[in-house]
């Protein structure tokens, strides 16, 4: 058979298809392809990938590319460049772009460009994926993980899908992508406001402080008035300098006016002692002017790490949810993202430490009864018994047997028995000095912690409000019940109180459980943007900050099965 002839036109448009696809991506990627699956695979066999001195997370890094065929990932400049916004955000939500391989990255780019080889461009891809990566996680789940720090921490902390991330990498807009893969909420949005405000004023130089000496308040006359004035003008808490009556005659009199306490500078006051967690009387005691003192860097780190332990929680965050915040002394019922109730709080003692955790309250009681857990039975009352033989009298506790038969008091050797090897049990029945007074709510634990309603209703009065011996009482429960059981059948305001009324105990389940989420937060801006900072009183800060500020360990969560 004779050999046909093929035509030139055809050889042409082979010549040319040919020299396309050299040059294409897809094509040139192949050698790129093994280049980067064996130094993952590697990686992960070793436990350990160096491209100069940065490490690369190879294990969760296989993840990533080997669905895809180990195609490289980042294709053109825009995708590299939009890393520098990625970082920038990191930044404005108190983390540090320093955990970022980003010299390197700058590095490699740098020497692709002057070489442009396969190995330069698995170099860049590798290290763009670990600066996302990095970013990434610190962004979703904080960069310090707190089981580190808290072994009660039982909050969500599950690893994302690798797919989540190539999405981010292909998307048009990294940034935006990123926006809305890991929302923040309105609390959280405040918060890192108050942070940029404060850094303000950092750069700004800050406050001078205030001179301790003698109470300060409306009337007085005092050379300290003056470096009052500039500490709350510095920080926004006084807007004028305007000079009242008495002030003018006190200036008369010889008096610099600005030496002299009027009714301006007594607002002034009243408003930086709400936004610190004060007594807000107006006048300036060694409370207050010890907080007038700290310096604007250390209430920059606690906005930080405020942001910090909010992302711990992201993943627990809900449309309906109820947020306690230990250190401030305060409760927020949060629903779709806006507070619709809050309210003061009391917490434990700082040797009886409020735990931090999450669970779902699922009923409420009505009229409860007490009875005394073993911590307080060992630590409280049977030391006030030995000394005091009618103190269960006085506190209205019943002894009863395992099975509820009430036993005499006076039977027991109250001398010999130990909280350990106690046969009974200790209850206190439902009245006015009940210790969960009129109502509890329910969300079984391990701590054996609640919120409850207290008879101690002067206490909420004190500014630091650690009074009790770890469970949270609340300021208004019976409003709090009121708003979770709304448009539940036959549970309105009127059918609470009558309940009340009788003295009979009566539980309430729940048609729907609400989380709640107990945290500790010594800085918080509420979304109306008033930033609150209170003391560490449970001394949390200071680990926190250590490794918030220390080296970044990614410390990867497992992936919960699909069947739980």
């Amino acid at each position: 058979m004779a050999t046909q002839k093929i035509p030139f036109y055809i050889l042409a448009i082979i010549a040319a298809l040919t020299t396309f696809l050299a040059a294409s991506p897809l094509l040139a990627q192949s050698a790129a392809q093994e280049i980067l699956r064996s130094q993952l695979k590697q990686g992960a066999r070793d436990g350990t990938l160096l491209i100069g001195n940065e490490p690369i997370h190879a294990a969760l890094t296989l993840n990533l590319y080997a669905p895809a065929e180990y195609q490289l990932l980042w294709l053109n400049e825009g995708q590299l460049d939009a890393l520098d916004g990625v970082a920038t955000r990191m930044v404005r939500e108190g983390l540090d772009a320093k955990d970022l391989p980003l010299d390197a990255l700058r590095a490699a780019r740098e020497k692709a460009e002057r070489q442009d080889n396969d190995s330069n461009r698995v170099e860049v891809d590798l290290l763009a994926t670990e600066t996302l990566l990095r970013a990434t996680y610190q962004l979703y789940f904080g960069k310090v993980n707190p089981a580190l720090l808290d072994n009660d921490w039982n909050f969500s902390r599950e690893l994302p899908a690798a797919g989540s991330l190539r999405k981010a990498i292909m998307s048009p807009d990294l940034n935006a992508y990123l926006d809305s893969a890991i929302p923040r909420g309105s609390i959280y949005k405040s918060t890192m406001d108050g942070l940029a405000r404060y850094r303000d004023l950092a750069a700004a130089g800050g406050w001078q402080s205030v001179a301790e000496g003698a109470t300060l308040r409306a009337g007085d006359t005092d050379p300290r008035v003056s470096a009052l004035r500039s500490r709350l003008k510095a920080s926004g808490h006084l807007v004028t300098e305007a000079v009242s009556t008495g002030a003018a005659n006190n200036s008369a009199n010889g008096s610099q006016p600005t030496d002299y306490f009027d009714a301006e500078l007594t607002e002034a006051v009243k408003s930086f002692q709400d936004q610190h967690g004060l007594v807000v009387d107006g006048i300036v005691g060694k409370g207050t002017i010890a907080a007038m003192n700290i310096p604007v860097a250390t209430r920059v780190d606690q906005l930080r790490m405020s942001l910090e332990r909010m992302r711990w929680v992201q993943q627990d965050l809900q449309d309906e949810m109820l947020l306690v915040n230990i250190a401030g002394f305060q409760q927020y019922l949060v629903r779709n993202d806006a507070i619709i109730f809050h309210s003061r709080i009391m917490v434990g003692k700082p040797y009886r430490k409020t735990p931090i955790f999450r669970d779902n309250i699922e009923y409420l009681v009505l009229n409860p009864t007490w009875t005394v857990p073993p911590t307080i039975m060992a630590k409280d009352i049977l030391p006030a018994v030995r000394k005091n033989p009618d103190y269960l009298r006085q506190r209205n506790l019943s002894v009863l047997t395992p099975d509820g038969q009430v036993v005499n008091p006076a039977s027991i050797n109250w001398q010999a028995v130990t909280a350990k090897r106690f046969p009974y049990i200790l209850r206190q029945q439902p009245g006015p000095q009940n210790a969960m007074g009129q109502i509890k709510f329910m969300f079984p634990n391990e701590h054996l912690v609640y919120l409850h309603d207290t008879p101690s209703r002067a206490l909420f009065a004190q500014s630091e409000r650690t009074f009790s011996s770890g469970c949270i009482r609340v300021e208004r429960p019976l409003e709090l019940a009121e708003i979770l059981l709304a448009g539940q059948s036959g549970w309105d305001r009127a059918a609470i109180d009558k309940v009340l009324q009788s003295k009979v105990t009566k539980t309430v389940r729940l048609a729907k459980q609400v989380p709640i989420l107990i945290m500790y937060l010594t800085a918080l801006a509420e979304p109306d943007g008033q930033v609150h900072f209170y003391r560490d009183v449970y001394k949390r800060d200071t680990a926190l900050l250590r490794a918030l500020d220390g080296k970044f360990v990614m410390d990867v969560p497992q992936r919960r099965s699909s069947n739980n």
